[in-house]
C-alpha cells in the first residue's frame, strides 16, 4: 500500500494544485487487470490497485471541473522479470493458489507482452489518440476483465477450491495454457 497506493496518492496530491490552478492537465495511473480481479494468494497487490482504481474513479469525476483528465492503465500479465523471480521464493506456500497463479503468469508471460506496449498505451493516453478512462493492455487483459463480471462472486469464490484439472480447463478456455507450467 505504501508504493502502489499512498506512492500515487502522493504524486497526485503534489500535481493537483498546479493543475487546478491551469484549468488542465492529465493524470494518468497504472493500474492493473488485478485491480478488478481479486485473485486468491494475491490479496495484498490486489488490494493496492483496487485503491488506486477507486482512486483515479473518484478524482476523475472530482478532478473534471477544473479541466483535468483521469485515465488508468489496465495491464494484463506483462513480460518483466518479476515473473522469473517466482522461483526464488525462500519458503514453500501451503496455498495451492500460489501455484496457480505462478502457472497462470508464465503460462500469460509467454505471450510476450512487453513493457513497451504498456508505454506505448500511456503516449497514446496523453496524446489524446486514446481518451477512455480504463485502457487494458496485453492479450490477457480484456478477457479477464469481461470474464470475471460473467461468475458471481460464489463461483469466483468457489474457483479457488477447485481442482487443478478443472482450473486448468478454465484457465484454457480463454486460451491459456497453463499445464505446462503446473
Amino acid at each position: 500500500m505504501q508504493t502502489i497506493f499512498f506512492g500515487v496518492l502522493r504524486c497526485i496530491q503534489a500535481v493537483l494544485p498546479v493543475m487546478r490552478k491551469r484549468n488542465d492537465g492529465h493524470i494518468i495511473n497504472i493500474t492493473s487487470v488485478s485491480g478488478k480481479l481479486y485473485s486468491p494468494c494475491f490479496g495484498a497487490y490486489t488490494s493496492s490497485k483496487a485503491a488506486v482504481e477507486a482512486l483515479s474513479e473518484s478524482l476523475a469525476g472530482e478532478a473534471g471541473r477544473f479541466g483535468i483528465r483521469v485515465s488508468v492503465v489496465e495491464p494484463g500479465v506483462i513480460d518483466t522479470p518479476i515473473i522469473t523471480k517466482l522461483d526464488d521464493r525462500k519458503v514453500p506456500s501451503v496455498y495451492p493458489g500460489h501455484k496457480r497463479i505462478e502457472a497462470y503468469l508464465k503460462a500469460s508471460a509467454s505471450h510476450h507482452v512487453m513493457p513497451s506496449e504498456v508505454a506505448e498505451t500511456v503516449l497514446a493516453i496523453a496524446n489524446g489518440e486514446k481518451t477512455a478512462f480504463r485502457n487494458p493492455v496485453g492479450a490477457d487483459a480484456e478477457p479477464l476483465l469481461n470474464w470475471r463480471p460473467s461468475l458471481s462472486d460464489e463461483d469466483w469464490i468457489a474457483s479457488g477450491s477447485r481442482d487443478e484439472d478443472t482450473w486448468a480447463a478454465g484457465m484454457a478456455q480463454m486460451g491459456i495454457d497453463v499445464k505446462a507450467f503446473m
